[in-house]
């Protein structure tokens, strides 16, 4: 249709979902427990606060994130442009994140 209707452009809007922030919070290092804290959360009553489990996300995980979903965008162009659309029919749109969204990773296109 893109090839037919020379006119026709596509916005595309790559987005990063929750599976991108779990994938990301995995890919952590495992915090070092210091041997007094270890002994302590095994000998921990009920009453006794546990150590967080997910610490909110660094700037440049933010941006990595981010980054995903540029990436993504990027590579829907890219298939696009193999299959003879013109580069002037496709745009790119500001990436977004919604880390709480539980939908898989995606590109929005729209006209």
């Amino acid at each position: 249709m893109l090839n037919e209707r020379k006119g026709l452009r596509l916005k595309l809007c790559g987005r990063s979902v929750a599976a991108d922030k779990d994938w990301l919070l995995a890919q952590r290092p495992a915090p070092a427990i210091a041997p007094t804290l270890a002994s302590a959360a095994v000998t921990s009553s009920a009453a006794q606060p546990a150590l967080p489990l997910e610490l909110p996300l660094s700037e440049s995980e933010q941006d990595a994130l981010l980054e995903m979903a540029e990436e993504r965008g990027f590579s829907v162009k890219s298939q696009l442009l193999q299959l003879a659309v013109q580069d002037d029919q496709l745009f790119s749109c500001t990436a977004s994140v919604d880390s709480l969204d539980e939908g898989r990773p995606l590109v929005r296109i729209g006209l």
